[in-house]
């Protein structure tokens, strides 16, 4: 009898053990993982280090509003104070998906500027990467963003950039967009 008590008093022991120990780790994960910002309601820019003017914001607004109803093309740019030694592409990649940019056709292209940690990057979507290949994008990094971020005038920067890569979208989602058909002359019926 003594053994069962014995035994059950340390199956006992045993499952507050383990239900501590899975608790602990539940809690450590979820403080290493920090959580993804939601989107803000222009949805198109989130500012969240607040390095932008007013006039960047709205050139920002406006042009992805033309892209969008124009190509289903969205340029999404975030700044952050500090990612907190979180790996900047693993951050860029899990905001893409999470915010899905670019919709169903992922004709979309994110920035983002993580300001405390002196570094930026960018996600291209499945329909705007053939255009924008990583070669692509890091040139027009290096010649729109860098010389301005280096110097954190981070504004002047990001309108360059945002420019640059509107400009590059528009005219490879236009060039594919498929004209409109027209029947040629001898396909029209003919009066005799």
């Amino acid at each position: 009898m003594q053994n069962r008590t014995y035994a059950r008093c340390l199956s006992l022991i045993f499952a507050l053990i383990v239900a501590i120990a899975c608790g602990i780790s539940a809690l450590a994960a979820q403080e290493g993982t920090p959580t993804l910002p939601e989107p803000s309601e222009q949805f198109y820019i989130l500012d969240e280090a607040q390095v932008l003017s007013e006039s960047t914001v709205q050139t920002i607004l406006t042009k992805n509003e033309e892209l969008y109803a124009q190509y289903g093309v969205q340029i999404v740019v975030l700044t952050v104070r500090d990612l907190q030694n979180r790996d900047i592409q693993s951050y860029a990649s899990d905001i893409y998906k999470a915010w899905e940019i670019g919709g169903a056709d992922e004709k979309g292209l994110l920035l983002v500027l993580d300001i405390a940690g002196d570094n930026y990057f960018t996600v291209a979507g499945a329909g705007l990467r053939e255009n924008m290949t990583s070669t692509a994008l890091q040139a027009m990094l290096n010649q729109n963003l860098e010389p301005d971020f280096a110097a954190k005038n981070y504004d002047a920067g990001v309108v360059k950039f945002f420019n640059a890569a509107a400009q590059r979208a528009e005219l490879f989602v236009s060039s594919q967009t498929p004209a409109p058909t027209v029947p040629a002359p001898s396909d029209s019926p003919t009066s005799d």
